[in-house]
């Protein structure tokens, strides 16, 4: 199981080049820092908005059915009790359906009986043969993922599927603790971490939306938390796992010195854009291509004084307003971000335009 250069498994420890900005940092989140990459506004705002949130990293996206951490014997176990369930409430709906048939011919009183006993048992029945069917579905994927083409030290990107990594021999746990280096000042807990022995650590992040590939926001962030994990513990973290939003599709980044590269520098450009604060303004590159269309903080909202006020670091920012409309980003930035419920209002008003023209 294990390749036959893990005990010999080493990644270099090369340091990086001392920050001009470290100084008058912030504690930063792996979260923000991944936040910035994708939109530099959506960094800021997400780092203002951190004492009210968590630093661990959101439960959103796939859900494996439930299964990420079964192995097979779990699943077995799992399958034995549902099956059971499953027959035991398939055979009470049945019960209930005869009795409701034949209690009729002697008294109609027994048809609303019937009725609500099926509409208990009914649900009951089909909840436990859905989770049967997935039990054993994922079960035959977990029985028959290939581990051939993954090592334990990978080279390269690769995509496969989650139960190589969990047929390989990782176990899947939550991590209990923040991650925390105060040298670097930053801070952060991954969904998960996968565990191989008592010298590798693997963290995993996962994707809550869109198609299954990766953008330089994943590598940043699945690399600060490499760096995390051997910065805080004494095992190595030779790579990452981002898993998509559907399936069991999950792609691995090595921790290697490119890989890295792209992490501290994401770094200490959003160190120079805090320590910047408000003449950072020929630092906030406009995102590019549709970014803001689903974005949560230029979702615009109907202003209503002191209801729907932007606060920031404690801080009620004045309503950058467009047509009564404001967002997050936008009091926070002074702007119009081209969110899809703003692009939807504008393109509503036009067709009203266009309809009272004719």
């Amino acid at each position: 199981m294990y390749p036959d250069d893990f005990e010999t498994f080493e990644v270099d420890d090369d340091e990086p080049v001392e920050d001009p900005f470290l100084v008058a940092s912030p504690m930063i989140r792996v979260h923000d820092l991944s936040e910035s990459v994708f939109c530099s506004r959506a960094g800021v705002i997400s780092l203002a908005k951190s004492a009210e949130d968590s630093d661990t990293e959101p439960n959103l996206g796939p859900k494996l059915s439930g299964f990420w951490n079964f192995d097979e014997h779990r699943f077995n176990e799992a399958i034995n009790q549902t099956l059971l369930k499953s027959v035991l409430m398939s055979v009470l709906f049945a019960a209930t359906c005869i009795l409701g048939i034949v209690g009729a011919t002697y008294s109609v009183i027994w048809i609303p009986v019937a009725y609500f006993a099926a509409r208990w048992v009914g649900p009951q029945a089909w909840r436990s043969g859905y989770r049967l069917f997935n039990l054993v579905l994922e079960r035959r994927r977990l029985l028959q993922a290939s581990c051939d083409d993954f090592a334990v030290r990978p080279t390269k990107v690769q995509y496969l599927s989650w139960w190589v990594l969990r047929r390989f021999g990782f176990e899947c746990i939550l991590p209990d603790d923040l991650l925390s280096d105060d040298r670097e000042k930053v801070v952060g807990k991954p969904w998960r971490i996968l565990q191989l022995g008592d010298d590798i650590l693997v963290p995993v992040v996962r994707k809550h939306r869109g198609r299954n590939t990766r953008g330089p926001q994943h590598t940043v962030r699945l690399m600060a938390y490499c760096y995390l994990i051997e910065r805080c513990t004494n095992a190595k973290s030779p790579f990452g796992v981002l898993l998509f939003n559907s399936g069991d599709q999950c792609v691995i980044i090595p921790n290697d010195g490119e890989h890295r590269s792209e992490f501290w520098e994401a770094l200490h450009d959003f160190r120079e854009l805090l320590y910047n604060g408000p003449n950072a303004g020929a630092l906030l590159v406009d995102p590019p291509g549709s970014r803001c269309s689903g974005c949560e903080f230029g979702r615009p909202r109907k202003y209503r004084a002191g209801v729907t006020t932007t606060i920031l670091d404690g801080e009620e920012l004045a309503p950058f307003l467009d047509d009564g409309f404001h967002s997050d980003c936008g009091d926070r930035f002074c702007w119009c971000p081209l969110h899809s419920n703003k692009l939807a209002r504008m393109e509503k008003e036009s067709e009203n335009f266009r309809s009272a023209d004719v």
